[in-house]
């Protein structure tokens, strides 16, 4: 596993576009993790993927009930680190690496919620069709 870090946003928005839909919370992280993956896939095997629209990032909350919304943007620009595995993991459309991370744990928690229904992982991209 290797160690990165990243800062917390409430909310993001897909090219300056109001969010739509509430609670969401994502960790955006060093492009440059994402970029290394998605350059190895084309190297490998001549995949090519678009970028996350949202950058590189790890989901934190996504658009889920929340039991304690006073505390909605309370972390907001923290800085959480993480580990994540060096495995592409793929479901033959999006490419993804596996994350842990105790601190993105504790923050769901503080809003009143378990395991995220997808576990912790940072998005590469999705297929090119």
């Amino acid at each position: 596993m290797f160690e990165g870090s990243g800062r917390l946003k409430y909310d993001p928005s897909m090219d300056g576009m109001k969010v739509i839909e509430p609670f969401w919370l994502i960790l955006e992280c060093c492009g440059d993790i994402s970029n290394y993956y998605a350059h190895m896939l084309y190297k490998w095997n001549g995949t090519k993927i678009h970028r996350p629209a949202w950058g590189t990032h790890i989901s934190v909350i996504r658009n889920e009930k929340l039991q304690n919304t006073n505390l909605w943007k309370l972390n907001n620009g923290q800085k959480v680190k993480f580990l994540y595995d060096h495995v592409i993991q793929t479901n033959g459309n999006h490419y993804w690496l596996q994350v842990e991370s105790p601190e993105l744990m504790a923050i769901r928690k503080q809003y009143g919620l378990g395991l995220p229904y997808h576990p912790f992982h940072l998005t590469i991209g999705s297929l090119i069709d």
